[in-house]
C-alpha cells in the first residue's frame, strides 16, 4: 500500500474528513465540492479558484498530497 494511502487513511482514522467533505470541521481547508481530484478537468466553475487544496493529505490528489501529515493540518 502507498504511503500517501496510509497517510490518507490514518487521517480518516484520527477523525478527519475529506477536503471536499460538506464540511471537514478544519477551517483552514475551503470547501471544494466538484473539485476532489484538481489533475483532472472540471465542469464546475468554483474549481478555478481553489488554489491551496491539493497538498493536503485528505485530498484525494495523490501526486500532491503532502508528505508529513501535520502539514496539512
Amino acid at each position: 500500500m502507498p504511503a500517501n494511502t496510509i497517510r490518507h487513511e490514518l487521517g480518516h482514522n484520527l477523525g478527519l474528513w475529506h477536503t471536499w467533505s460538506q464540511y471537514d470541521y478544519c477551517d483552514d481547508t475551503p470547501y471544494n465540492q466538484g473539485c476532489w481530484n484538481l489533475n483532472e478537468p472540471s465542469t464546475n466553475p468554483l474549481c478555478s479558484l481553489i488554489t491551496n487544496v491539493t497538498n493536503n493529505v485528505m485530498d484525494y490528489d495523490q501526486l500532491c498530497q503532502s508528505l508529513k501529515l501535520w502539514q496539512s493540518y
